[in-house]
């Protein structure tokens, strides 16, 4: 199974389950678009977290602010929190300035994100790391 490395500092952040392949000629996906449209397991934007506003929450009260920012950077950019990053999502949630989803937004609103072609798992899939088990 192929694993999802941290790209700054090679470690591992998850290991992503192998996906069945499509013969050829069976379906043509022409875009990101097209493909997360035909799958449900996958979000088209992170505005459509919006909803999970208490699951992020429970997460986050369970697991305690760091576990969330290191989920938050892996599932968002794919790689571990930064200092810098740390602190300053750390401070806007202990100040309730931002709340879980508006971190996310946040994060995706970087140019790091909008420069990176990324599926995002949708709360429905199992790569959601945002599960309070």
């Amino acid at each position: 199974m192929p694993t999802r490395l941290d790209r700054r500092s090679s470690t591992d952040l998850f290991v992503a389950k192998d996906l069945a392949v499509i013969p050829d000629g069976e379906t043509s996906m022409d875009s990101i678009e097209a493909l997360t449209a035909a799958d449900p397991t996958v979000i088209s934007g992170l505005w459509q977290l919006r909803k999970c506003e208490q699951l992020l929450t429970e997460f986050m009260r369970l697991q305690g602010v760091d576990a969330f920012l290191d989920a938050a950077y892996a599932y968002v950019l794919g790689r571990a929190a930064n200092d810098a990053g740390r602190a300053l999502y750390t401070r806007a949630i202990r100040q309730a300035t931002l709340s879980p989803v508006g971190v996310l937004e946040a994060l995706g609103d970087s140019d790091e994100f909008r420069n990176a072609v990324r599926r995002l798992a949708a709360p429905n899939s199992p790569a959601f790391p945002f599960t309070c088990i």
